[in-house]
């Protein structure tokens, strides 16, 4: 029969065992956690008290639209009212939460949490610091917590623009065909969302096509060498 000495410490035992564990995953993952957290901060800041403003004007019509797809009501594009996936996303938000002013809100305030981690996908560029930084900077940026809290279009431009960037930066790098499927769900995403998506696009496709012309010039120059004047024709090519 054991004493309940032998009991104590068994129990301690186990104890300082799943402690040390829990240092050891910490020790591994304090990168992951400190995202956790960032996003955990993001998210409260942009839950709270998330119905109590005044709507304006542009977010009557948002939730409008939104609340008679809802109600089944159907759905009719105006072309001022840039694209239909605010309105889709809020009546969704409707059916799953109910409909009211935070739920009208929640979707911005979702997408708005989850650029914060973006930049996690972006250490190989701006290190692990770097990117950290640019987290704390998007969680805790005046502008982004207020349109994220707001039933507008522009934070979901500001994440699909960053994760095209993140998208892009990481197919260049590694060269994974997975990358190249999200980028026309992102496309999507964005022209259904403001018209704003043909400019980062075209942003995007220059800054492609500089890439390309470099790669190109990389090889050409490698198989010969060329006078300063063949290469400003090779790049104005």
């Amino acid at each position: 029969m054991t004493t309940t000495a032998e009991r104590l410490r068994t129990f301690w035992g186990e104890r300082q065992f799943e402690t040390a564990g829990m240092t050891a995953l910490l020790s591994r993952y304090w990168e992951i956690a400190l995202y956790g957290v960032i996003i955990s901060f993001a998210l409260g800041m942009r839950l709270w008290g998330l119905d109590s403003r005044a709507i304006h004007h542009d977010e009557s019509l948002h939730m409008y639209y939104g609340w008679q797809i809802f109600k089944g009501d159907g759905y009719e594009h105006v072309p001022f009212m840039h694209g239909p996936l605010k309105f889709f996303g809020t009546a969704l938000m409707f059916r799953l939460f109910g409909d009211n002013d935070f739920t009208a809100r929640l979707l911005y305030a979702l997408v708005g949490s989850a650029l914060v981690g973006l930049p996690y996908f972006l250490r190989s560029y701006l290190g692990r610091i770097g990117a950290l930084v640019a987290a704390l900077l998007l969680a805790f940026s005046p502008s982004l917590l207020y349109v994220s809290r707001f039933n507008r279009d522009d934070i979901l431009i500001v994440g699909y623009t960053l994760a095209m960037v993140v998208v892009m930066w990481r197919y260049l790098k590694e060269q994974r065909e997975t990358y190249l499927y999200l980028v026309p769900l992102i496309l999507v995403l964005g022209f259904t969302t403001m018209e704003m998506t043909f400019i980062t696009t075209a942003m995007f496709l220059v800054y492609l096509e500089f890439q390309l012309a470099s790669d190109l010039l990389d090889q050409y120059r490698a198989s010969r060498t060329l006078t300063p004047g063949e290469t400003i024709v090779a790049w104005t090519r």
